[in-house]
């Protein structure tokens, strides 16, 4: 079975997992602006519980994004420098994928807080035969006001993003169901990257980038 440490930076959550044949041991800090500081020590931590070595490992996983700009630079340069060093294929993952899968629900809006009074967003359905969630549409980024679901009827809505703006988000649609204070982590995103490694989704270390969306990362004054 794959075996896999992921990263997952995109938000105020740092969190880091190892998957090892089907297990999944993870460690989650809410550290808003020091994940330069903690990611390093939190995979060696997780890694030394475990008992294993990064050269053990069939690859290394990444939240890809959208997120804070800050935040995904320093999960891939992590996840770059690890995967070099111990001469891994990395494997990026959609934080807004992994956010979902975290909601227990066939169809999730998942948003989180983009600044600049927007969200970055997606619509996800879960299969009914294996469970996985698969993206309706590609990412976006919107004012809160003009997000809207590609149909009616049941959804759970979950992320920062509705965190931050639920007064705003989705206030004309019925039948949404708000989940408070959830974030995108590692877990989801190690589990995901096992399918896509075992698929031959991996790619090389030096092609590690992330999901920005939003072009325009320079906050108007």
């Amino acid at each position: 079975m794959t075996r896999i440490l992921a990263l997952e930076t995109a938000t105020r959550a740092c969190s880091v997992a190892l998957l090892w044949d089907g297990e999944c041991e993870e460690e989650l800090r809410l550290t808003p602006n020091r994940h330069a500081e903690v990611l390093v020590p939190m995979t060696r931590e997780l890694l030394d519980r475990a008992g294993r070595r990064y050269q053990d490992l069939d690859a290394l996983a990444f939240g890809s994004g959208p997120g804070s700009f800050t935040g995904l630079r320093i999960g891939i340069a992590v996840t770059q420098g690890l995967a070099l060093a111990a001469g891994l294929p990395v494997v990026p993952v959609s934080s807004l994928l992994a956010l979902a899968a975290r909601v227990d629900a066939p169809r999730v809006l998942a948003a989180i807080d983009a600044r600049m009074s927007q969200v970055y967003w997606n619509v996800y359905q879960r299969d009914a035969g294996t469970g996985a969630m698969r993206a309706i549409q590609e990412a976006r980024v919107a004012y809160p006001g003009d997000v809207r679901l590609p149909e009616a009827g049941e959804w759970m809505a979950a992320g920062s993003g509705c965190d931050a703006y639920r007064d705003e988000l989705l206030r004309d649609d019925t039948g949404v169901t708000f989940v408070d204070g959830v974030h995108p982590h590692a877990g989801e995103i190690a589990r995901i990257a096992a399918a896509i490694y075992e698929a031959g989704g991996a790619v090389d270390a030096k092609d590690a980038a992330p999901e920005y969306v939003r072009n325009d990362i320079v906050q108007r004054r």
